[in-house]
């Protein structure tokens, strides 16, 4: 990651039925990685869309069990679901 420019995003947590919303976990993404759209819908947060980043593109801002949870191991091969503002 070699620009210093980054996008502030959500990690993904399980709800209702399994589903994925986002979470309260705010965390950075390299501008420059690769993103794929993913249509899921952000239940109440309607500003949110969700995107697929690898993992090793995921820079976390606290280390909280959310993090943990959803980052460990950060293998470079490895895909995450985030939320970022549309």
């Amino acid at each position: 990651m070699d620009s210093n420019k980054f996008i502030k995003c959500f990690l993904s947590a399980k709800g209702h039925k399994n589903f994925y919303y986002p979470s309260n976990v705010k965390v950075l993404i390299n501008e420059e990685c690769t993103k794929e759209p993913l249509s899921w819908l952000g239940g109440d947060h309607r500003n949110l869309r969700a995107i697929k980043v690898l993992k090793s593109c995921v820079l976390p801002l606290h280390i909280t069990h959310t993090v943990t949870t959803n980052m460990a191991p950060p293998e470079k091969d490895t895909y995450i679901a985030v939320w970022v503002e549309k």
